[in-house]
């Protein structure tokens, strides 16, 4: 095969019906590759000459390539419901869990497995105070704190109240990672993370408002600290097996929660993209707080 022609610097002069038309040729090659505008895909190269250039407008070719049935998703993709700010995740397959021999890795977070999940839309921070007020109104707290003292139940129906649910357990690790198979979805290097979370070594012992940190390379804030945070599941052990979009088990006693907190008992290990743990549904812990998935229209 031939290689990839080089990328190329040109600027859009204009449209001509659906299409865009560049400055000048970018050469034989580039037929089907994309048009970037401030990073971002704006179309798609039809002809590529040394004198003339001309590109399908980026929506016109996803509504084609849906006409055709071919499944398009734009990772990172940000749309507000009901106030909140849900970041799209495309779908893919991840290794859950952590292998045999990583490091502080604890029984539960054993064996990994494959998942293979469908698309869905994930809180971009964890619900606030103000937000969830407008579920609950007499709840107190500082307006862009993480809302917490929420039980499992309080904070399932909160989802369902914005449009949505909480995210099964699988949906709450593969937005974390972001594709990585790290310790934490930045790296292995412990000492970078306080660039991206609120942890014993930088919290004050208290909670930090939402959103404050970097977020991971899918667009989400607060995945590793600030609060602990419900998901769907009923706590159980892992399979072997390869899933897809997984629930876990039908029915337990405890509920799962993600993510480690900003409490001083919190060892940087409960902060791992891989960290579970087991809790009963009914805690309304001041370390307890949860985030949404949007149920997307058709």
């Amino acid at each position: 095969m031939e290689p990839a022609p080089r990328t190329t610097q040109r600027t859009l002069s204009g449209r001509r019906g659906t299409l865009l038309l560049v400055d000048q040729g970018v050469g034989e090659g580039f037929s089907g590759g994309p048009v970037l505008r401030d990073g971002k895909v704006v179309g798609v190269v039809t002809e590529a000459d040394e004198q003339t250039t001309y590109a399908v407008n980026a929506m016109v070719a996803r509504e084609a390539l849906d006409g055709w049935g071919v499944i398009t998703c734009s990772p990172g993709e940000e749309r507000i419901v009901n106030g909140i700010v849900f970041v799209r995740i495309c779908p893919g397959t991840f290794t859950m869990g952590s292998a045999e021999n990583a490091p502080f890795a604890d029984a539960n977070e054993k064996p990994a497995h494959r998942v293979t999940l469908s698309e869905f839309w994930i809180g971009k921070t964890e619900i606030t105070n103000e937000q969830y007020r407008r579920f609950r109104p007499a709840h107190r707290g500082e307006a862009k704190l993480p809302a917490t003292g929420v039980s499992w139940a309080d904070a399932q129906v909160a989802c369902e109240h914005f449009g949505g649910r909480l995210p099964t357990e699988a949906e709450w690790e593969y937005a974390t990672r972001a594709g990585s198979r790290t310790a934490w979805s930045f790296g292995d290097d412990e000492k970078r993370l306080g660039e991206y979370a609120w942890y014993k070594g930088n919290s004050g012992s208290k909670p930090h408002p939402a959103g404050t940190k970097k977020p991971n390379a899918w667009g989400l804030h607060d995945m590793h600290g600030n609060v602990y945070e419900w998901v769907a599941d009923w706590y159980g052990p892992y399979p072997s097996a390869a899933q897809t979009d997984p629930t876990g088990p039908a029915s337990g006693e405890y509920r799962i929660l993600r993510g480690g907190s900003y409490s001083y008992l919190d060892s940087v290990s409960a902060l791992r993209s891989a960290f579970r743990i087991s809790y009963w549904p009914g805690y309304r812990f001041w370390f307890i707080g949860f985030r949404c998935v949007w149920v997307a229209d058709g």
